[in-house]
């Protein structure tokens, strides 16, 4: 058996490594469960996961890749899903590698070697199994493609196109690109290689709108690079150095390069770039796309360089440059390592404590009547749990809402006293709500206007609340589960005073709540108050151990543990 070349295993342990984290991407879960609903029904037309905009139109564009995540949940689980990033980002690698060595005579430079694991240090935050993922691909493909100078390169864009464009609109970055290849080869002098890959361009495009959508694909490309003008989302921020410095470190050495190929008559590099960089620093979720397109180029140039500084007999300066760069991309690896680690957890399997999943459940466990309000980062886990029975109010699907219904929703976080809110939850017969503790966007916090108007808190975890309408159709779960006491961001100072006020109920309140689902600081400082105040220091020291364990530093948690540390356990005498 052929052994396999020492980049292929390298570029796949890269890809394995930064797709190695657990699952917590709120849009996953929507696409989960349209690939569902695609397998069982057909392609949908209409926006069916949501109440509030039930008939609005849903042009999908990703329906093949959504059934491919189906088909992988169907056949091993979430485990499944989790490999499908981990194979087409070592896919694109691969191909990346591929045609790095062509366009180096069938030599791998060490270059390849140090800028992998920077371009994914920049990228890892997207490797998410999501349909963008299609996108990587295609892009390292139709690079690899000119490379092979095939034949009839017009048939192969063509099938390229028809894939890619029922997978995920990014196709728009594809024939970006075909234009491109063709402009850079006219601009070398060879006219009938640019007529042939001109051909393969239109081919391109034309097999871009083999899909149920026509020319939609494009249009909705168009929609997400101005979708801020609708929703403040964070992945569509612009890029900015304290955030993305490994991406700008990649665009300072890419521009750095230019000249190289210029002088060499090579233009595709430094078109790409040039079109490309400006993209990925407007919306910062085009990153990897821009690395996917500059690192050829780029490690050509760094190859070429190196071979001219010992052809100069220069050689321990050029090995002197690669070990800097060796350690810019080893410090990268581990910056971005730490973070997977402390944000979002790195292994296999489900970030739960990410996720509304006590919500849901608790919303399933005591069967909640009516409509539900959800925040939008909760849409997603939510349709994918909790429909057909209970339609989400909003999620991540924005264009299949109108604008006028994202506009009402941040109208009505206008008033802090609530009128409006309290207006939007009767237009819509809400019921219940589950809401985002951490709150999305700038100062969209839903907790602060339920609690404004009154609604009541029965379940709270480190993720979400659920909140009633008061007296309303689930008055009977209000009675049993209402948090009168643990309310919305109440200070460790007055939930101790709560505690010693009313302390069985407290006691009640705080003994239903799970630490080990807890994740932000002030829950474990105030519940910690609150059993003590209650005269629980038992039920205390769940909370301050959890905490402790989560924030080792925290000075407020370990004054606690030392006065804790110094008087005897303490429990509730049993009720009578």
């Amino acid at each position: 058996m052929r052994r396999l070349p020492w980049p292929v295993v390298y570029g796949g342990a890269v890809a394995l490594f930064f797709t190695s984290v657990k699952l917590f991407d709120p849009d996953l879960w929507w696409h989960l469960a349209s690939g569902r609903l695609i397998l069982a029904r057909g392609l949908p037309t209409m926006n069916t996961f949501s109440h509030t905009w039930p008939n609005y139109p849903w042009r999908i564009t990703e329906w093949a890749f959504d059934a491919l995540l189906a088909l992988a949940d169907r056949a091993l689980g979430l485990t499944g899903v989790e490999l499908v990033p981990a194979v087409l980002v070592a896919a694109a690698f691969l191909l990346t590698w591929d045609t790095i060595r062509r366009r180096c005579a069938g030599a791998t430079p060490a270059a390849f070697h140090l800028l992998l694991p920077l371009a994914a240090a920049a990228s890892w935050y997207r490797f998410t199994p999501r349909p963008h993922l299609v996108t990587y691909v295609g892009l390292a493909l139709l690079l690899n493609l000119r490379e092979r100078r095939l034949r009839r390169p017009a048939l192969a864009l063509f099938v390229v196109a028809c894939v890619w464009a029922n997978c995920h609109s990014g196709v728009v970055f594809g024939a970006a690109a075909a234009m491109l290849v063709a402009l850079a080869t006219l601009l070398q002098g060879e006219r009938d290689r640019a007529r042939r890959e001109a051909v393969a361009a239109a081919a391109f495009l034309a097999g871009s709108l083999v899909n149920p959508n026509g020319w939609y694909p494009y249009q909705d490309a168009v929609f997400h690079l101005g979708v801020t003008s609708v929703l403040p989302l964070n992945e569509f921020r612009r890029a900015n150095l304290h955030d993305d410095p490994f991406f700008f470190l990649l665009a300072a050495m890419a521009i750095a390069a230019i000249p190289a190929h210029w002088k060499r008559r090579r233009f595709l590099d430094p078109l790409l770039v040039v079109a490309f960089l400006p993209v990925a620093i407007f919306a910062m979720r085009v990153i990897p796309k821009f690395a996917m397109v500059a690192l050829p180029g780029l490690i050509q140039a760094l190859e070429e360089a190196r071979l001219g500084l010992q052809a100069r007999r220069r050689g321990a300066t050029a090995a002197a440059a690669l070990c800097l760069l060796g350690v810019v991309s080893a410090s990268a690896v581990a910056l971005e390592a730490r973070s997977v680690f402390v944000i979002n957890r790195f292994g296999w399997g489900v970030n739960w404590k990410h996720l509304p999943e006590g919500a849901a459940r608790f919303v399933e466990d005591n069967d909640l009547a009516g409509k539900m309000y959800n925040d939008f980062a909760q849409g997603g886990y939510l349709i994918w749990r909790l429909w057909p029975r209970r339609p989400v109010f909003q999620d991540g699907r924005v264009p299949f809402y109108p604008p006028a219904f994202f506009r009402e929703i941040l109208d009505a976080f206008g008033d802090p006293r609530g009128g409006p809110w309290q207006a939007l939850m009767d237009h819509y017969q809400v019921e219940y709500a589950i809401v985002d503790r951490m709150p999305f966007g700038d100062g969209l916090d839903a907790g602060s206007r339920f609690a404004a108007i009154g609604w009541v808190p029965v379940y709270m975890d480190g993720v979400s609340y659920v909140y009633l309408r008061p007296s309303s159709l689930n008055r009977d779960v209000e009675r049993e589960h209402g948090l009168m006491y643990l309310g919305y961001r109440e200070s460790p100072e007055d939930l101790f005073l709560a505690g010693q006020v009313a302390p069985e109920e407290v006691r009640r309140e705080v003994a239903g709540i799970d630490p080990g689902r807890l994740i932000l600081l002030e829950d474990f400082r105030g519940l910690t108050m609150a059993a003590l105040g209650a005269g629980d220091t038992a039920l205390a020291a769940r909370f301050l151990s959890e905490g402790m364990r989560q924030y080792p530093s925290d000075p407020f948690l370990g004054s606690v543990a030392q006065r804790l540390a110094a008087r005897p356990e303490r429990r509730p005498p049993p009720a009578r």
